[in-house]
């Protein structure tokens, strides 16, 4: 991903990305990379040390989440959860893309 791609993913500026990148770089999360096909770009990859805390972070939250979640619901009440938390996500995606093409310093 391009660090452009990910200040507008994440709604910050290309400065504040550029530090947040610069520190996690510097903690070896993060590595930068020419772009594969576009020499005057960089890509941002993830490295096996992000990857690796990633997983002794989120592993035990996933594996929690299952035992006390999913277990005490049936298969049907899951498929409606399912689905209503697909919507609400597609109404805030909706949302947040309309915001964004708002004029900011519009009074």
């Amino acid at each position: 991903m391009t660090p452009g791609l990910l200040a507008d993913r994440l709604g910050l500026t290309a400065a504040g990305t550029t530090i947040v990148l610069n520190r996690l770089e510097k903690l070896g999360y993060v590595s930068r990379s020419l772009h594969p096909t576009d020499r005057r770009r960089v890509i941002v990859l993830a490295t096996d040390l992000a990857a690796r805390r990633l997983s002794e972070l989120v592993a035990p939250v996933l594996d929690q989440g299952r035992a006390m979640l999913l277990n005490h619901y049936t298969a049907a009440e899951i498929a409606l959860i399912v689905g209503f938390l697909t919507r609400a996500d597609e109404i805030q995606q909706a949302h947040l893309n309309r915001m964004r093409e708002l004029d900011p310093y519009r009074r």
